[in-house]
């Protein structure tokens, strides 16, 4: 009898240890997957309350003028004195990699990819770039403007906490975005203005 107990005992404890709702789960250490969920934290952010759809361009951006310079890390070292400094150098190792995006985003709205051949057709003659942009991706056309991002690689800092993106609007400004992971959901804490076109 006392045998049973002790067998039920430990097959109790063993369930318990493997089911344990209180038990702390760790937060996705993939870099792939983090960036996807830092991304769709931008786009969401920007849009917030907008039903319409996005338009996202296919490959991360790797233009050379992404570095950072001394001026923005400042700017952000400010605000956030527990700022990161590998981000850093994870963003310039990172910026120069053009990658393929796939449908792995998780946005509040529809969206769809503009490729390098309509974002050609959409820059062909300048003075025409909203109405062309209309025509290729009308449900993206709201009053004030045309819904389409361009984003880089993330930097991010060594556990996967803090993170920087390049993201530019379209027709619209391009800035830095600072996120900071907290109980394992990517937060936007502070956009940095680099430019409006």
């Amino acid at each position: 009898m006392q045998k049973k107990i002790w067998i039920v005992l430990f097959l109790v404890l063993v369930f318990v240890g493997c089911s344990n709702p209180f038990k702390i789960s760790k937060c996705d250490n993939q870099i792939e997957n983090n960036e996807y969920e830092a991304y769709s934290a931008i786009i969401n952010k920007i849009y917030e309350n907008s039903p319409q759809s996005i338009v996202i361009f296919e490959k991360t951006q790797n233009n050379s003028y992404l570095i950072f310079n001394e001026g923005w890390l400042k700017n952000i070292k400010k605000d956030f004195p527990d700022f990161d400094q590998s981000i850093e150098e994870s963003f310039n190792q990172n910026y120069l990699q053009s990658f393929q995006l796939s449908q792995k985003f998780d946005l509040t709205q529809p969206y769809k990819f503009a490729t390098e051949n309509d974002l050609a057709e959409i820059n062909s003659e300048y003075m025409k770039r909203e109405e062309n942009f209309q025509k290729k991706f009308p449900e993206a056309v709201s009053p004030n403007s045309q819904r389409m991002v361009l984003l880089s690689k993330a930097g991010f800092n060594k556990d996967l906490s803090q993170a920087i993106i390049y993201v530019q609007i379209w027709n619209d400004r391009t800035s830095y975005f600072f996120l900071k992971k907290e109980n394992c959901k990517w937060q936007v804490v502070k956009e940095n203005l680099i430019g409006i076109h």
